[in-house]
């Protein structure tokens, strides 16, 4: 139990790192962060909040770099795995995704 305690410490960090790189313009650093976090698979365990939140950011940085395949799976895990109730939160995700998905020619749907 220590051990999944670690790890989603280590995600929670990592989100936090992520959220001070993306207000400074720092988006270099977060590559940094992202490779030990992925060789480990520490964002597809834990709690799910923190596993949102990093494929938030991950799927931003995916879409600066031009990667928008990646941004589009990213924001949409984020989404469809964000608490029903988190209104703002999907707001934020939405403000990404549809871009990504016009771009990449998917319309959005009346719903």
């Amino acid at each position: 139990a220590e051990e999944g305690s670690k790890k989603a410490g280590v995600l929670f960090i990592v989100n936090e790192l992520f959220a001070i790189y993306f207000r400074l313009n720092t988006l270099r650093l977060c590559k940094n962060l992202q490779k030990p976090v992925e060789t480990r698979k520490l964002h597809t365990q834990g709690v799910m909040g923190q596993m949102v939140t990093y494929n938030y950011y991950v799927g931003r940085l995916s879409l600066f770099e031009d990667q928008y395949a990646e941004a589009e799976s990213k924001l949409e895990f984020a989404l469809s795995n964000c608490h029903k109730n988190a209104f703002q939160n999907k707001q934020r995700i939405l403000r990404y995704l549809v871009p990504v998905k016009l771009f990449r020619g998917r319309m959005p749907s009346g719903q």
